[in-house]
């Protein structure tokens, strides 16, 4: 008795690839709608920025934005950052008025969508992994 035997490695390893995309994918479009909800508005636009990113490669997902005040929300600047400056400073705004500061509070809108969600996160990878569909923001 002859028995064949055919491989499906590559398919295999393909399908579960495809699965991994899928399911990071549907991590950072969550994480993007949580960060969009902790971001503080003024004009809008920091929560538009906001953007989450899938590198294949290495099988990660990011979110993150491209604003350059975005660290100064998130962490905190003057005597509220950590290290930072401890002695008032003044500033002149657009209109010529001087201002003086000792800094801005943090308001902190991406780690919390990462930290505080972890666990939903690990649901939608398994969901997604196991072949179930997931709702997402």
């Amino acid at each position: 008795m002859n028995t064949n035997f055919e491989g499906h490695a590559d398919e295999i390893l393909s399908a579960m690839h495809e699965a991994v995309e899928l399911a990071l994918t549907r991590v950072g479009i969550q994480a993007k709608g949580y960060a969009k909800k902790l971001a503080p508005e003024d004009t809008g636009r920091l929560r538009n920025s906001i953007a989450w990113k899938l590198d294949t490669r290495a099988q990660e997902v990011y979110i993150g934005t491209n604003l350059y005040y975005a660290p100064y929300q998130e962490l905190g600047t003057g005597q509220y950052y950590p290290g930072g400056r401890k002695t008032p400073w003044a500033y002149r705004d657009e209109k010529g008025n001087v201002h003086w500061t000792r800094g801005n509070k943090a308001v902190p809108f991406l780690r919390p969508a990462v930290q505080d969600h972890k666990q939903t996160y690990k649901n939608i990878i398994e969901d997604t992994l196991k072949g179930k569909e997931h709702n997402t923001c």
